[in-house]
């Protein structure tokens, strides 16, 4: 009786970068307040590549929207600009699914050995999201509670600085209210045919 879900059906609200929002929630006996502020800056890409080292590889599979889909494995080399502001986070996405296994992107070189990908697409959009710093330390939060159950904590915590970040954002509640901005990129994997090789 206490939950609803509301959306800006008739896009009302204009969402640009830089600008900060708020967002008031009125209840019989408190109120509960919060904002977020679009990212200004984005991650970029300076250069994508994924070749697939064998075009006859026929028992991989991926998973997109709840579907089991053939796929090639191929390797993944991605090089990336961060923002100038440290405070936001970056992460790539390719497919709706998260690509790599960490809250956030350092350095400026992500690589996968084994990157899968829809054979039905000679091409597909990658994209690098980037994310205020309330959703960074949600993110951050999320990995070490997923890290927690298979490690020792005080090795995570000691990766954190040894403070295990909070997340909520909320006055008066707890939760997240964030937001994020995305630059895509085309890619179209480059295919070699071991058959036509000689030994």
């Amino acid at each position: 009786n206490d939950s609803a879900m509301y959306m800006d059906a008739d896009t009302l609200l204009r969402v640009e970068k830089g600008k900060t929002y708020s967002l008031r929630i009125d209840l019989a006996d408190k109120t509960l307040h919060a904002k977020t502020t679009i990212p200004n800056e984005s991650g970029t890409f300076t250069s994508v590549k994924c070749v697939v080292p064998d075009i006859h590889n026929h028992s991989a599979s991926l998973y997109i929207n709840d579907s089991l889909v053939d796929a090639y494995i191929g390797t993944l080399n991605v090089n990336y600009k961060l923002p100038e502001n440290k405070e936001y986070g970056c992460y790539l996405v390719a497919f709706g699914n998260e690509v790599g296994y960490t809250a956030y992107l350092n350095g400026g070189i992500y690589m996968d050995n084994y990157f899968f990908f829809p054979k039905s697409l000679p091409s597909f959009p990658i994209n690098i999201v980037t994310v205020d710093p309330y959703l960074k330390k949600f993110r951050i939060t999320n990995s070490i509670n997923y890290m927690s159950g298979a490690s020792d904590i005080s090795i995570i915590l000691f990766s954190y600085g040894g403070v295990r970040p909070a997340f909520s954002n909320i006055q008066n509640g707890i939760g997240l209210f964030g937001s994020f901005i995305t630059e895509s990129k085309m890619l179209s994997p480059v295919f070699i045919d071991n058959s036509t090789q000689n030994p």
